[in-house]
């Protein structure tokens, strides 16, 4: 995935190269709406990672109550 904007809001940094391995940091854009759910409550996001052989690598929640008004 190129640097700048995506469709699904993820936009990968490559910070550095390692031997083989890339190292990156993804940043999550959400709005506000994303956070709500049915009746206007805020809820929390969960962004799953997997590698290509379908095993879960990361698993980070993104909490409602760090949204700013």
């Amino acid at each position: 995935m190129p640097h700048g904007r995506s469709p699904d809001g993820l936009v990968p940094d490559v910070d550095e190269v390692v031997g083989e391995k890339r190292l990156a940091f993804p940043l999550v854009v959400a709005d506000k709406g994303a956070f709500e759910a049915d009746g206007g409550q805020l809820s929390d996001l969960a962004l799953r990672i997997f590698r290509g052989d379908g095993l879960l690598q990361v698993m980070v929640r993104m909490d409602h109550t760090l949204l700013r008004q």
